[in-house]
C-alpha cells in the first residue's frame, strides 16, 4: 500500500471507468453500476495495450481488492470532494453480490453498486 498515490487523478480514473460504462450499458448518468463489474472494468483499464496483444501474464498490472479498498478510503480521507469535473462518488451498500470496501468513515462495508453525481454547491 506504500506506492505513489494521487486522489485526484484516482477519482478522475474512477470517474472515466464509470462514464464509459454509462454509455456501454446505455444507462442513464447517476445510475448505479454494480460495484463487482466495475472493479473488474477499472482493473481492465489499468492494462497497457501490449498486454491486449498477446494477453501474457507477465505483462498483466495486479490491483487487488484489497489496495482498491485502500485506494477509496485514501480518497475519502484526503477531502479533495469530488472530480476535476465536479461529479461526486457514491457508494450504495444493499442486498446482493457485494465487495468489502472501506467507506467514508474507515469502516468495512458491503458495497454493491457505485455511482457518481454532480457535486452540489
Amino acid at each position: 500500500y506504500d506506492r505513489p498515490y494521487d486522489p485526484e487523478k484516482f477519482i478522475d480514473s474512477l470517474y472515466q471507468v464509470y462514464a464509459e460504462l454509462i454509455k456501454t450499458e446505455k444507462l442513464r448518468f447517476s445510475d448505479s453500476i454494480s460495484i463487482q463489474k466495475f472493479y473488474l472494468e477499472y482493473v481492465i483499464s489499468l492494462q497497457n495495450k501490449t498486454f491486449f496483444q498477446n494477453m501474457d501474464k507477465t505483462k498483466f498490472k495486479g490491483y487487488s481488492l484489497d489496495q482498491f479498498s485502500v485506494d477509496i478510503w485514501r480518497y475519502f480521507q484526503a477531502g479533495i470532494g469530488g472530480t476535476s469535473q465536479g461529479f461526486e462518488l457514491k457508494l450504495t451498500s444493499s442486498r446482493g453480490p457485494s465487495l468489502w470496501l472501506i467507506d467514508s468513515q474507515g469502516e468495512p462495508r458491503r458495497i454493491t453498486a457505485i455511482s457518481f453525481h454532480k457535486q452540489q454547491e
